[in-house]
């Protein structure tokens, strides 16, 4: 009987090509996989930059109030204040906030005056130990009594009030250091006030880092 003129496979023939079909389909499905999982990746990732820009224009926010609510605050070395921001695709923010007068401490550059003594008083860090760590930077325990900005006595036990020259209710031409706080992400910045209602302060620095990266301050002593 003549054929229909198709070859006709023979069961090895067909067996190789059920095999190049799964073969096939496994680098399709690997492929698909593969492209799901950076699909999810980069959507987190996404997420995660559309999450910090949102924590920075809040702690932004909440430094501008708290910017000014320091020019008309009793006259202090240290304020320190606790507030929220509305957010829009979640829970608000809540932002702890740190401003400290800069003129107010020990300068960098005079530290060699301040005696022993005095720096027992204060702090169980060496001379260097202080120098070593505020170059490290971010040092809550040193930044506290030292700053490039200071202006206070060396020989006075502890940095402590204003004198003459900043004695300003809306603290005109002040340098202060104010840290904004919101769940694992710190930001500090150096301000001088301005006096103006419309442009509160000038931006001297910014900093930007985690939580975790601040030191422990138990060798700092907490007295008056």
């Amino acid at each position: 009987m003549w054929g229909t003129g198709v070859p006709r496979r023979n069961d090895a023939e067909a067996g190789y090509a059920s095999l190049a079909a799964m073969v096939l389909c496994a680098a399709v499905s690997i492929l698909c996989a593969g492209l799901l999982t950076l699909d999810y990746a980069q959507k987190k990732q996404a997420e995660r930059q559309f999450y910090r820009l949102r924590q920075a224009e809040a702690i932004n926010a909440a430094v501008l109030r708290f910017a000014g609510d320091i020019v008309y605050a009793p006259d202090r070395d240290e304020i320190t204040a606790d507030t929220t921001i509305d957010n829009p695709d979640g829970p608000a923010w809540r932002v702890h906030l740190v401003a400290q007068s800069e003129a107010t401490k020990w300068p960098f550059g005079r530290i060699d005056e301040v005696s022993d003594v005095t720096l027992a008083h204060v702090t169980r860090l060496s001379r260097d130990d202080v120098l070593a760590r505020a170059k490290a930077g971010h040092d809550d325990c040193v930044l506290s009594l030292f700053s490039d900005f200071g202006f206070a006595d060396p020989a006075r036990d502890r940095p402590r009030g204003k004198g003459a020259l900043f004695i300003s209710t809306a603290k005109d031409g002040e340098i202060w250091r104010i840290r904004a706080v919101s769940g694992n992400r710190v930001e500090e910045r150096r301000v001088r006030f301005l006096g103006e209602t419309t442009h509160v302060f000038a931006l001297l620095s910014k900093e930007e880092f985690s939580l975790g990266e601040m030191p422990d301050c138990t060798d700092l002593i907490a007295t008056q």
